[in-house]
């Protein structure tokens, strides 16, 4: 509250009033000030009157503290009353939001990023159940409860069960979903294009019972592959973060670099995996081997779409990849089962080949495992492991290749299509800490030795100390504070954090366990450590729940021992 000075002043009681009035200097009557420790400090000055200045002083700091607390206790009271409006809001919104399933919610956070309509519905602010609620997949269609019908569970499975539920299009379900307030943010283009990708979607995915996927699978040969491979005809239904989106050989510029796929239909198809409405979910080349056996290259897409590639190889006889990747160059699954290479080479299966009608092109893939042309004097082929008929490396991106040296006996060809000697290359074969298959020959410059005696990539490894670890390598722990690997002797588990902390920056408690050092204090009563939590501050001392009775009446015992010698005194 705002007033002039003399009015502040008018308030006080007597004597102060009068005294004050006397002493009020004429150019401050009319100062606008919100306080009444304010008018007191302004109006005059305090050692110029009678009463002195602790006088004064001691007047001012009886209505400072009282406008303090008087500040103190309505700044309380409006957090308490923001509080509570918060949590009534809080309260309003988990009332009337709408509730998905699990697999309704997936599919929504998926559709978000495209998807207008989808983004507001994962939004329980802007959602309203008065309509219907429980929502989920059914066949093409949003299944629902109509607001005022009981919502029945499977009492074993937790499923809910389709007593008195709804079906609706999606779109017009979601009308009813969202708020009025949000509604005029949406267009019908919204509503519609919502339908047609949530359509799309559970016919990839299938409802919350798995049905209603309608995926085809289609095998393809010439130059129809060339289409298989532009980006423009993939489809997005189920994001694009995956190894399809990312392939090297995406752009339009690499459409003329498949030559010698489309004009070898008899032992280079794909197969190809599309959406409902017929965009590119996923692919896969398919070679007819010269042993007669069959084989399905890398698969790109993602890992629904993958799986269910894969098992159409298991199911029509092809060996595969038990690693998708173009770095992972062996055909070593086959039905249910998988190979290591010793157990390939034993049964003449680690080197695959494939004949080809061969001519010179003027660009050529990069190739993911069949990557060497070789030319026998009689035939060509493509095989994916280096002999002496190598003419060229297909592992280039920008449609060339590596040219064969006919005078480099003792060469090996790198991972990433070069060659160099033999003595200074190492051959790696094992699975990195992300699982990843590293398998073929790298420069030693790419390579170290590690502390289990294995080689690995630099990259799959950290140096502590000067030694080199795996990433996977038990020895070692991430310690997330210091964003760097340390041995995982030098490291402890901090349960109060939930996460590993190194051991100097942390303190053994009381009960052998460990605990940052920053979330924990000595007790005042038997000089242990203890964690925050189990722990009370008092008047700025740290005492252990345990502890803390035991304090109190130690305290208490010092005050009365004060008092009975003051009492003496």
């Amino acid at each position: 509250m705002e007033m002039t000075i003399v009015e502040w002043l008018n308030l006080l009681i007597e004597p102060y009033r009068t005294q004050a009035l006397l002493k009020l200097r004429e150019d401050r009557r009319t100062r606008i000030v919100s306080r009444m420790s304010e008018a007191i400090n302004q109006a005059f000055t305090w050692s110029e009157s009678s009463q002195g200045r602790d006088y004064w002083d001691n007047l001012f700091k009886i209505y400072e503290r009282r406008e303090e607390t008087k500040h103190e206790r309505e700044l309380r009271e409006s957090e308490e009353a923001e509080l509570i409006r918060v949590q009534a809001e809080h309260d309003r919104i988990q009332r009337e939001k709408v509730l998905f399933s699990s697999s309704m919610y997936e599919m929504l956070a998926k559709l978000s990023s495209d998807s207008r309509v989808a983004d507001y519905l994962t939004a329980h602010r802007y959602t309203i159940n008065t309509f219907g609620n429980y929502v989920t997949t059914r066949q093409g269609m949003l299944s629902f409860l109509p607001n005022g019908r009981e919502h029945k569970v499977n009492p074993e499975t937790g499923k809910w069960l389709r007593d008195g539920r709804q079906e609706m299009k999606p779109a017009k379900l979601a009308r009813k979903l969202i708020r009025e307030a949000q509604m005029k943010d949406l267009t019908d283009a919204d509503f519609e294009k919502f339908g047609n990708k949530v359509r799309a979607y559970l016919g990839v995915v299938g409802d919350e019972d798995g049905e209603g996927k309608n995926i085809r699978l289609e095998i393809i040969e010439g130059a129809a592959i060339k289409d298989a491979y532009l980006r423009e005809n993939y489809s997005t239904i189920l994001g694009d973060g995956t190894n399809l989106h990312n392939s090297c050989m995406r752009s339009e510029c690499s459409q003329r670099y498949f030559g010698i796929y489309t004009e070898n239909p008899s032992v280079v198809k794909m197969l190809v995996a599309r959406d409902g409405e017929n965009k590119v979910l996923g692919r896969a080349l398919l070679w007819q081997f010269d042993d007669g056996d069959k084989g399905m290259d890398t698969v790109y897409g993602p890992d629904i779409v993958a799986q269910l590639m894969i098992d159409w190889s298991i199911d029509n006889g092809y060996w595969c990849k038990t690693y998708q990747s173009c770095h992972h160059h062996n055909f070593d699954g086959h039905g249910l089962d998988s190979h290591n290479n010793s157990e390939l080479r034993d049964i003449g299966k680690l080197t695959r080949r494939v004949t080809i009608t061969y001519k010179e092109f003027d660009y050529y893939p990069f190739v993911d495992s069949l990557y060497y042309l070789c030319n026998d004097g009689s035939k060509y082929y493509l095989t994916n492991v280096h002999d002496s008929n190598v003419e060229k490396t297909l592992r280039d991106t920008g449609g060339s290749y590596e040219e064969n040296d006919d005078d480099d006996d003792g060469y090996v060809t790198l991972e990433n299509g070069a060659r160099c000697s033999e003595d200074d290359a190492q051959y790696l074969d094992y699975r990195n800490h992300e699982g990843c298959r590293i398998d073929g020959y790298y420069h030693d410059s790419e390579c170290v030795y590690c502390m289990d005696d294995t080689v690995r990539l630099r990259e799959d490894c950290t140096s502590i100390d000067g030694d080199w670890y795996g990433l996977d390598d038990d020895e070692i722990a991430y310690v997330d504070d210091r964003s760097a690997y340390c041995l995982a002797s030098d490291t402890v588990y901090c349960e109060q954090r939930e996460l590993t902390i190194h051991r100097d920056d942390a303190v053994e408690l009381h009960d052998g366990d460990y605990c940052d050092s920053e979330y924990a204090h000595d007790c005042v009563i038997d000089g242990k450590m203890y964690k925050d939590t189990d722990m009370d501050c008092i008047d700025g001392v740290w005492v252990s729940i345990d502890n803390k009775e035991t304090y109190l009446e130690q305290l208490k015992e010092k005050q009365n021992e004060t008092e009975r010698e003051g009492t003496t005194a």
